[in-house]
């Protein structure tokens, strides 16, 4: 077995591929969990902004099957469906608040990974600073 992995690195050399480190490796998957955290904190607050802001408040959807509400949804279904307007709001009001949220969703998503990432990538660099130096500490025998 590890011959084969020997002969896949050689292999991988000889044909100009570059060899990950464990250290890009860990950051690599830093960003993509960051990314995955950051989607998840922008999922959560669009759709609890657009459920208590919106949805209940500028239309009454008749036709709710519970709290599945989201800002990309097509308002010519709510129309169709003889879901009422409050006071005050259009169908193009709703959608134009709609791609409002749309918009904030992709910023929080990126704003949220970048914030992650950076926290992330600071602590690390700590946590390598620390054994560096207790690396290089001189030992004494006692």
């Amino acid at each position: 077995m590890q011959n084969q992995r020997s002969l896949h690195t050689a292999r991988k050399l000889a044909a100009g591929e570059p060899q990950r480190s464990a250290e890009e490796m860990k950051r690599v998957m830093m960003i993509l969990a960051s990314a995955v955290g950051g989607l998840l904190v922008a999922t959560a607050a669009v759709w609890l902004g657009w459920l208590v802001q919106i949805e209940g408040r500028a239309f009454q959807c008749n036709d709710s099957v519970g709290p599945v509400a989201w800002p990309s949804t097509d308002m010519s279904l709510h129309r169709q469906a003889g879901d009422t307007l409050s006071p005050g709001w259009t169908w193009e009001k709703i959608e134009r608040v709609g791609r409002g949220y749309q918009v904030a969703f992709f910023l929080l998503w990126v704003g949220g990974t970048a914030l992650i990432s950076a926290a992330w990538s600071k602590r690390w660099k700590q946590n390598q600073a620390v054994h560096a130096i207790g690396a290089a500490a001189p030992q004494h025998d006692g």
